[in-house]
């Protein structure tokens, strides 16, 4: 085993309500204001366990379009290691178009649905979900950045790869400015990122080109 350090750090974002605007609406402002937060410290959170993904020792794809083969040559190399099991495949949702594609091949002449009934591409066509390829869960992330759209497999649950070390869940306080007329909505948490093995994740590296 080798020691992992991870030191976390606060992390937070400020939203300022003039006296104005509350008086205006204030309850629709003060609800939207708290959702708006809560999103971006999830945007946050998110963005830096996808950075993590970027340290694995092995990479498939090279830039181009993801393949059925990708998927299963990921699952054998963390299964070669041995990584932990279970495993987690993270894609953005344009890279997950091209496997969707591979499920779904529509007829040129007559632009029909070419499956057949009770084929895995039934249940693609009907939810626009791959679901699970090989037993691994396909799991949609429109946070991973379109310009180098790394994604990846990796060992999921406790003890797997990717480490998230909370120190302080994030709470929103609320701070009167009267200089300002306006209150302060503070929310503030502290927490770090970091993997465990970098031979338990599998770079995937894709073309997300926004869909024609």
């Amino acid at each position: 085993d080798t020691l992992v350090t991870v030191t976390p750090a606060e992390v937070g974002a400020q939203i300022l309500l003039t006296d104005k605007l509350v008086r205006d609406n204030s309850e629709d402002v003060i609800r939207a204001a708290g959702r708006i937060l809560g999103d971006a410290m999830e945007y946050k959170r998110d963005y830096d366990l996808i950075g993590q993904l970027d340290d694995g020792t092995n990479t498939l794809g090279s830039g181009g379009a993801a393949t059925l083969g990708h998927i299963a040559a990921a699952y054998a190399i963390l299964a070669g290691v041995p990584a932990q099991k279970p495993f987690a495949c993270v894609m953005h949702p344009y890279v997950i178009l091209d496997l969707v594609d591979v499920f779904t091949p529509i007829l040129p002449a007559t632009n029909t649905y070419s499956g057949s009934v009770g084929s895995v591409g039934d249940e693609v066509l009907r939810n626009y979900m791959v679901g699970r390829l090989f037993g691994v869960p396909i799991y949609e992330e429109g946070n991973i950045p379109t310009a180098t759209c790394k994604g990846g497999m990796f060992s999921a649950g406790e003890g797997g790869a990717l480490i998230l070390a909370t120190a302080k869940e994030w709470e929103v306080e609320s701070e009167r400015d009267a200089s300002l007329r306006a209150t302060e909505l503070n929310i503030v948490g502290e927490y770090g990122v970091g993997e465990y093995l970098a031979d338990w994740i599998v770079e995937l590296y894709h073309d997300a080109t926004t869909p024609a």
